[in-house]
């Protein structure tokens, strides 16, 4: 057995999970388009896990395997980038430009 290629499965089923964990942690928290980011994230990971399957038969589908990774990895630095925001307040959206926060 390659242990490469059984690492990168277990890392993958992780990833899985966690972004599972993800998506279920968004309903509770206050992030902008968190769901949003978080719905994506699980899509394109079950795309990946379908592009690794048919890769097996299909190594050129292998390209889009890597490619749709680096789309998983921008979703997840956007939503951890916008998780890491200070919460926006409705009387912050309302205020004018130059007017400081709660004021």
């Amino acid at each position: 057995s390659n242990t490469g290629i059984d690492l990168h499965g277990i890392v993958g089923s992780a990833i899985g999970l966690v972004v599972l964990l993800l998506l279920i942690v968004s309903f509770f928290t206050k992030v902008e388009r968190g769901r949003t980011l978080a719905a994506v994230l699980v899509g394109l990971v079950v795309v990946q896990f379908v592009l690794a399957t048919v890769s097996f038969g299909v190594p050129l589908i292998g390209t889009l395997h890597g490619l749709n990774a680096l789309a998983i990895a921008a979703i997840a630095s956007t939503a951890a980038r916008r998780a890491g925001e200070p919460a926006s307040t409705k009387a912050d959206a309302a205020a004018p430009a130059g007017t400081p926060a709660g004021a």
